[in-house]
Order: C-alpha cells, then sequence, then structure tokens
C-alpha cells in the first residue's frame, strides 16, 4: 500500500456520510484512533471542509499541527457583492482555522468551480491568492465534479491544486485527457469518491432497490469479483492506485475497523481490468444526482 499517497477524507467525522453508512458521524474518539494509525502507517494529508458538518472542530480537538491539511470554502452566499466577498471569506476562513486549533494548511480550495467561473470569480482568486501569499495556506484550487468545469478555469487561474472523482467506474478526467494536463502544468491532483460514497463496497443483496435500474454494470461487477477472485475494496484501490498521476487518494472512514481491513488489503495496480465505465452514467456517478433517481 502506497501509504504516503493517501489522504484522510474527514466528512464522516462532522456527520453522516456515505450510501453505505448506516450509522451517525465517527465520535470523536475513534476519530483520533483512526488519525494515530494513519500517522503510524506515514500518511500525513487530511481532507476536510467547513461544510462536512462538525469535522474541523472534531479534527482541533484531536491536534492536527502535524498534518497537512486540504479544506474547502463554501459556496459564496447569493447576493453577495465584492466587498461582501471579501468580509465573507475572511471571516469563513478565520472560522476554519480557529475550528481546526491551526495558523496555516497546506491546501484551501473553492468548493463550488462556479464560483471561480462568476461574476466574482476574479475577487475570489484575488483572495485566495492573498491567503497564499500571507502564507495562512502554501497552495490554492478547486474542487471538480465534472471535467468540463476545468475548460478555461486552468488558463483562466494559476492555481496548485485540483480534487476531482475517480473511482473504477468514472474514469472521466483520465479519458478526457484532463489528469495529463494538470500534471503537465504541475498542478497537484487529489482524487475522491474512490468507493463511491460506499456503493462499490456493498454486498449485491443490500444494493438499493434505486441503483438496479443498471443491471449490465451490476452483472459484470459481480461477475468480475467472482472471477477474478478479488474484493471490491481490492478492486476499487486497484483501479485508483494504478493512476499513477493521482498525487493523493482521499479515502474516509466510519471506524477503525475499515482502516485495518485497508491495511489487510494487497492492491495490484499492474492488474487489467474490464470497462466498467462503459455502463455507467451521469446519474450514477455523481452523488448529488442521485436523490432524483
Amino acid at each position: 500500500m502506497e501509504y504516503q499517497r493517501i489522504a484522510v477524507g474527514t466528512a464522516q467525522f462532522g456527520m453522516k456520510y456515505g450510501v453505505a453508512n448506516y450509522l451517525d458521524r465517527v465520535s470523536d474518539a475513534e476519530a483520533q484512533k483512526i488519525l494515530r494509525c494513519a500517522q503510524d502507517c506515514g500518511i500525513k494529508t487530511l481532507d476536510t471542509a467547513s461544510s462536512y458538518g462538525v469535522s474541523e472542530e472534531c479534527l482541533g480537538k484531536a491536534g492536527v499541527n502535524e498534518w497537512e491539511i486540504v479544506s474547502k470554502i463554501p459556496a459564496i452566499p447569493k447576493l453577495t457583492d465584492k466587498r461582501g466577498l471579501h468580509i465573507w471569506f475572511s471571516e469563513t476562513l478565520q472560522r476554519s482555522l480557529a475550528r481546526l486549533r491551526v495558523n496555516s494548511i497546506y491546501g484551501l480550495l473553492v468548493h463550488e468551480a462556479s464560483d471561480l467561473n462568476g461574476q466574482l470569480g476574479d475577487a475570489l482568486y484575488a483572495l485566495m491568492k492573498s491567503a497564499k501569499d500571507k502564507e495562512i495556506t502554501r497552495k490554492i484550487g478547486v474542487s471538480v465534479y465534472h471535467p468540463k468545469e476545468l475548460d478555461g478555469l486552468i488558463d483562466r487561474y494559476p492555481i496548485d491544486l485540483v480534487q476531482l472523482p475517480f473511482n473504477v467506474l468514472d474514469q472521466r478526467f483520465a479519458e478526457s485527457g484532463w489528469l495529463e494536463r494538470l500534471q503537465r502544468a504541475n498542478i497537484e491532483i487529489h482524487s475522491r469518491s474512490v468507493y463511491l460514497q460506499g456503493l462499490l463496497l456493498m454486498p449485491a443483496k443490500t444494493r438499493p432497490k434505486k441503483f438496479l435500474r443498471w443491471p449490465k454494470l451490476w452483472q459484470q461487477w459481480d461477475g468480475w469479483m467472482t472471477e477474478s477472485g478479488l474484493s471490491p475494496l481490492a478492486t476499487c484501490l486497484s483501479a485508483v492506485f494504478k493512476q499513477t498521476m493521482i498525487d493523493r487518494v482521499i479515502i474516509g472512514f466510519d471506524n477503525l475497523d475499515q482502516f485495518e481491513k485497508l491495511r489487510e488489503t494487497k492492491i495490484q495496480p499492474e492488474i487489467s481490468l474490464p470497462v466498467f465505465s462503459e455502463f455507467a452514467t451521469e446519474e450514477l456517478i455523481n452523488p448529488s444526482k442521485w436523490n432524483t433517481i
């Protein structure tokens, strides 16, 4: 396992998160155990956001000064002008730092790419750049959901880091050439959704009914598991870690047992996987659209 490429996703530390998670958020005590084990393995990156419930507070209590923290600025409130944007940005950033109990972070991302592409995009970028110049953050960037969100944005703004979805079903950023383009531009790449919020790890009998509208996909997926002898966990991890252009793979944990299972899993980046993505549609690979299924 390439532990140095893993970032601990902390959405579960602040709220109930994931289609396969039937429990409440991870307790502060359990979160601290996960963080200690992660550190022992050489993991040094955390991914969080002010919109992840009490995630930042949980991390602050645990003590995360030695971690490389990536956090995200939430969507700009409606009816905000440039002056209001400055006040809102400053207050939002200072609240995050106070909750995390740190003076600076590794990365500061815009949670909604549309904010950078909107009317206040230049002003927002200037505030991000100012935070970097003041060494409040080492890197600035954006979280995206679709390759089209990067069109024009990369040429318009010199950014350092992009967070994007990537998993065995969602290969859009590789197929579109964006992974290679970002790497050539020396922009750090962090991938999320390795398990598609846990959906890819669920046994067939427990898969929610609304996802059964993709029968060819699940037939191929379940058949591959049987034929290959690999677990869904090993398959998901192998599919992402074989993509060497990805610098950090964000992985969330509902409990310490899940971290232990990760440690026990042998990934096979060299394995040749079927093209599962040919049966996957936007409605499946984008969790924000699941409420419409």
